[in-house]
């Protein structure tokens, strides 16, 4: 399972926010790579919710890979950015 924090879902929302089709943003592999993009839920994607509403699909070769991960966003010099805390990191948060 890959959670979110509530920084990152409502990033997420304010992205989605400006786009008025049905697909959502999700995450897929790509020669190995997680890429995020704008797409149809497929089937065996894992949907993470924010309030009721769905903020990203994770396809399942991606939530394999991100497994006990946090998405979470980093803010920089640009703005916000999305940042995977691995599971290791997670346990040793407060």
């Amino acid at each position: 399972m890959v959670r979110l924090t509530d920084d990152a879902a409502n990033l997420l929302r304010r992205i989605q926010a400006g786009h008025s089709d049905a697909d959502t943003l999700r995450v897929v592999t790509e020669a190995g790579e997680l890429v995020v993009g704008k797409s149809a839920t497929a089937a065996g994607d894992e949907v993470i919710l924010h309030q009721g509403l769905p903020v990203l699909s994770i396809s399942a070769e991606a939530a394999e890979m991100l497994a006990g991960s946090t998405i979470g966003i980093e803010q920089t010099g640009g703005g916000p950015i999305l940042q995977v805390i691995p599971p290791v990191e997670n346990s040793e948060a407060p």
